[in-house]
């Protein structure tokens, strides 16, 4: 800690109260909306759900927090705390911490403090109980603060306010690609599933194995045997495939009454109690070992499922919503094996299915790496969250430190955020100046960063793989979106229709001074591939940057390509969306390509199918 600063308690900076237990049996008083600790998230509050309960004259001021008093957890969600910004009072309940600052200022760093404590772990060492933990009033009153000097404080708290709005924004936008990923995986994986003309719609009862009783599994597994029998529980469903490290061991004797549900491996094993609908593969390893009562096996028909179709098709809404719509019961749902035996399911022949399998089987891998990828970053955005606040408080942050958090590290030797946005900027500025900026969205922004990187030979750090709408790196342009956005650049912002809008912000002229220092054969280069993509419509930009990376690709793979093999390349073996668009259009678009100054050279990055991509974190 730095010199002239001290250590005060918050009952010397101000005053405490508790907030008014709720009576839902009295009548008197003016009914007024009040806050609950459900309401408080860690700076704000979610006011969507917010009661009604009664007052008495004599106590409103007492259970009334006004514009700059800071609101504490005291149960439920101990110690997260907002500042109440609004003018107009609002009534709290018990539950709730109400501290008004002699000089209001402390508020925002006693709740930068509070985060950091929560952050770090330090902040439950204040909490009282052994089961549910409270943060008492008394605990509050004793919890001690660093101060600065109040010139310092207002000083730092003005960085953290600005290091933190960047940081939320990368949040928020991790968080929002990250659910247009799954909804778009789930969409594939939907119209992969869509039943056509030659599927067959059966009963699970009809598709299972003859020795496959489809049966509940050990009812009583006793305590742990050491040496014993591996069992599988509900709660080992937590992976595609069930882990046998950490499996329960039961006594062998306890399952000589149940082989029927004996496992040999391969089989899918059902969630029906509880969480019911959850599944997960049984390895191979796993012979011989048995189930719970909570968990069916499900072992198919070889000649009429394929076991990873049928795996992506127990999961996928259609089954799940049967099982959701059986199940039954308040403390413990579960569902009926007579109606699990009933649930209808509708299968495309055999080879078919081996053919989807693989397909959805890709679907889920590229999902799960976006999972891990945006966890990831998400992990990091509270490490920085950290290191920023623990710099706060022991007087690590100098004068200088006044500039926006970058909140991802640069991937390569320049920033590719930095380049990427001005590649953007340039981009977004021609466009209006022709007057085709409503063109300027999601899509064609993907093909011209494509083609900078691949036709001008300007590395941006991007990893592009196929996807529906061609060659595609979400995560490094989003990265450079966020950023944007944290510096005041720019925002691409999502309106109703779905589509994406480029929007300046103040200081978008400072991004084209900068893109001013880009060397300028390089820039010549940029703005040629700006000025291709400037008269094309959204589906032109797609097919063109979709044969271009597709025809790369091949040429990468040591071929000499006819026009149907790259045709072939860009629509049917690129992804199935691509199915949706007319041959003709992509044979157009492959002419576009000839006459047009970026024929590949297979100089270009290959571009593989998701599956095959490795995300950078």
């Amino acid at each position: 800690m730095r010199e002239g600063w001290e250590i005060r308690s918050l009952v010397e900076m101000g005053h405490a109260s508790l907030g008014k237990m709720l009576d839902k049996n009295k009548n008197r008083g003016v009914l007024k909306r009040y806050l609950r600790n459900l309401n408080v998230r860690w700076f704000n509050f979610d006011k969507s759900d917010m009661l009604e309960m009664r007052f008495e004259e004599g106590e409103r001021e007492r259970y009334t927090a006004r514009k700059g008093d800071l609101l504490v957890c005291e149960g439920g969600y101990p110690g997260r705390a907002a500042i109440w910004s609004d003018e107009e009072p609002v009534y709290f309940q018990k539950a709730i911490h109400r501290v008004r600052f002699n000089e209001p200022e402390r508020a925002k760093w006693v709740l930068y403090y509070l985060h950091l404590c929560d952050i770090d772990g330090s902040l439950p060492s204040h909490f009282t109980g052994s089961g549910i933990q409270h943060f008492t009033g008394e605990a509050l009153k004793r919890f001690r603060v660093p101060f600065p000097p109040l010139a310092e404080q207002r000083r730092v708290v003005a960085i953290l306010d600005e290091a933190f709005a960047g940081l939320a924004i990368a949040t928020a936008n991790a968080e929002r690609n990250l659910e247009n990923a799954r909804e778009l995986n789930q969409s594939l994986a939907s119209s992969i599933l869509t039943p056509h003309a030659d599927w067959v719609t059966s009963t699970l009862a009809q598709i299972v194995a003859a020795d496959c009783t489809l049966s509940y599994g050990i009812v009583q597994p006793g305590e742990d045997f050491p040496g014993g029998l591996p069992i599988v529980r509900p709660v080992d469903l937590t992976r595609p495939v069930v882990d046998r490290n950490g499996l329960k061991l039961i006594d062998p004797a306890l399952a000589k009454s149940y082989d029927r549900t004996r496992l040999k491996g391969g089989e899918l094993l059902l969630c029906v109690r509880g969480s019911t609908g959850t599944i997960s593969i049984a390895p191979h390893e796993l012979l011989g070992a048995n189930v719970t009562r909570g968990i069916v096996p499900i072992r198919f028909d070889e000649r009429l499922v394929d076991t990873q179709f049928g795996y992506h098709l127990m999961k996928a809404p259609g089954i799940q919503n049967q099982i959701r719509e059986k199940t039954y019961g308040t403390a413990l749902m579960q569902i009926n094996i007579a109606d699990l035996r009933k649930v209808r399911v509708s299968l495309p022949p055999v080879w078919k299915q081996r053919e989807l399998g693989q397909r959805l089987e890709a679907v889920a891998n590229d999902t799960a790496t976006l999972d891990t990828a945006y966890a990831s970053r998400i992990s990091e955005i509270q490490a920085l969250k950290q290191s920023i606040l623990h710099k706060a408080f022991s007087g690590g942050l100098s004068a200088k430190a006044t500039t926006p958090v970058v909140p991802f590290p640069s991937r390569t030797s320049t920033d590719p955020n930095l380049d990427t946005a001005m590649v953007l900027a340039l981009a977004y500025q021609r466009h209006k100046f022709h007057r085709r900026e409503r063109t300027f969205a999601h899509t064609k922004q993907q093909k011209i960063l494509h083609l900078v990187e691949a036709g001008a030979d300007h590395p941006l750090g991007r990893q592009a793989i196929r996807d529906a709408a061609g060659p595609n790196d979400f995560l490094h342009m989003r990265a450079a979106e966020g950023w944007a956005e944290a510096n005041q650049y720019f925002r691409v912002s999502r309106l109703e229709a779905g589509n994406y809008q480029f929007q300046p912000m103040a200081k978008f002229e400072k991004l084209l001074n900068l893109a001013s220092s880009i060397e300028p054969t390089i820039r010549k280069k940029i703005e040629q591939v700006i000025d291709l993509f400037v008269p094309m419509s959204t589906r032109q930009a797609e097919v063109f940057a979709t044969i271009y990376a597709a025809w790369n690709n091949l040429l990468l793979e040591g071929k000499t390509p006819t026009d149907e093999e790259i045709v072939r390349a860009a629509r049917e073996d690129w992804h199935i969306k691509k199915l949706e668009i007319p041959r003709p259009v992509f044979f157009e678009g492959l002419q576009q390509v000839r006459q047009s100054a970026y024929n590949p050279k297979g100089t270009g990055r290959y571009v593989p199918p998701p599956a095959q991509a490795q995300l950078p974190l």
